[in-house]
């Protein structure tokens, strides 16, 4: 019967050695080959889905000024710096405290009422217009206003439709990034300076999201279009008895029988565990397959060399120039902790991933 391999992140959790930690410290050896494993024809466990020309979606066009102004605001907020008035009106780049209720034709609707918000004026957390005609309110007065719904909105029973709100403007915060802030409270010297260090880092925390979100999509494609046809055995039981030690292991380092740690720990009975270990493994041996099938297909197989560099530049990852740097500083090497297969496994994965993304399909 063909079994289709789980997308959950979760499936490739023992893989990533470097994110999780959970590898067997079963290595042994400086060699990387992979004689000793799946050293057959995989065709006859799986049929391969698509690993190129899968569609992903662009980067957005980057950090706006709006929204580095709104990291301003809330950094000068946490820190205090924000000036409270109960008087005056609203202008743009305050934080109005506000209640407000939407309503259709005459009728609230779900999600429209709130009392108490805090809303940076110009930050367009809200539909268009809504914002804007706050501007000039005067603080504790009540207003209405008309707005639409965009016509992509997530909601078909608002989308594009004409509402209105009625809203009170309880309270005002203002707020002025200054020199002396900046000089006092960060590295840089002029409120511009910290202005453009702010959306540097907001720009690269979008591209890091982008990159994951991308490569989610590229696995996850891989993983929901191709059939196991069925596990192998030897790999089925190396790793069950891999993943039930680690967890006997630690069971033992927390100084906890067998039984206390299941039920305390894991919450489950001896049955709940066996199922979950084979779930688990199920997932990781089709992984693990997959990796191998698309090396070999694509000739992407390490050699000592490869293997010896990734290692390497795994441990500069995580701040070591070298094994018996972070020898000193755990007590092994990363290869004892982790496992030299997983470690070969996910430069495997690293990789594959490459020469997905460079196959990809990027929709703007």
């Amino acid at each position: 019967m063909k079994k289709q391999i789980a997308a959950a992140a979760g499936a490739f959790a023992c893989i990533m050695i470097l994110a999780t930690g959970c590898g067997s410290g079963s290595g042994s050896g400086s060699g990387s080959g992979d004689e000793n494993l799946y050293n057959y024809d995989l065709s006859e466990y799986l049929t391969l889905g698509q690993y190129k020309g899968i569609p992903v979606l662009g980067m957005s066009t980057g950090v706006t000024d709006a929204e580095v102004e709104v990291e301003v605001l809330n950094d000068l907020d946490a820190a205090g710096e924000m000036e409270e008035l109960t008087e005056g009106a609203v202008s743009e780049w305050d934080i109005a405290n506000i209640d407000y209720m939407g309503l259709k034709d005459g009728e609230p609707f779900d999600g429209g009422t709130d009392e108490g918000h805090d809303l940076i004026i110009g930050s367009g957390q809200f539909i268009p217009g809504f914002e804007e005609k706050l501007i000039g309110e005067a603080i504790g007065d009540t207003v209405t206003i008309d707005v639409t719904f965009p016509e992509d909105y997530y909601s078909d029973e608002l989308a594009g439709q004409g509402v209105e709100f009625v809203v009170t403007v309880n309270s005002v915060k203002r707020g002025t990034l200054t020199e002396e802030y900046v000089q006092a409270n960060t590295p840089f010297s002029t409120p511009q300076e910290y202005r453009d260090a702010l959306k540097a880092d907001m720009e690269s925390e979008m591209k890091a999201n982008w990159d994951n979100q991308r490569m989610s999509t590229l696995w996850g494609t891989l993983l929901d279009s191709t059939e196991v046809l069925k596990y192998p055995q030897a790999e089925m039981k190396s790793s069950a008895n891999d993943l039930s030690k680690s967890h006997k292991d630690y069971a033992t380092q927390i100084g906890k029988t067998w039984k206390d740690y299941l039920s305390q720990d894991m919450g489950m009975t001896q049955k709940e565990f066996d199922d979950y270990v084979q779930d688990t493994v199920q997932n990781q041996v089709g992984a693990e397959m997959i990796i191998f099938a698309v090396t070999r297909q694509e000739g992407l197989e390490l050699t000592d060399e490869d293997y010896q560099a990734g290692y390497m530049g795994y441990l500069r990852d995580m701040g070591f120039d070298s094994d018996d740097a972070y020898k000193e500083a755990y007590g092994q090497t990363l290869e004892d902790y982790a496992g030299k297969r997983y470690i070969m496994i996910s430069l495997m994965y690293d990789r594959i991933m490459k020469l997905m993304d460079d196959n990809a399909i990027v929709i703007e």
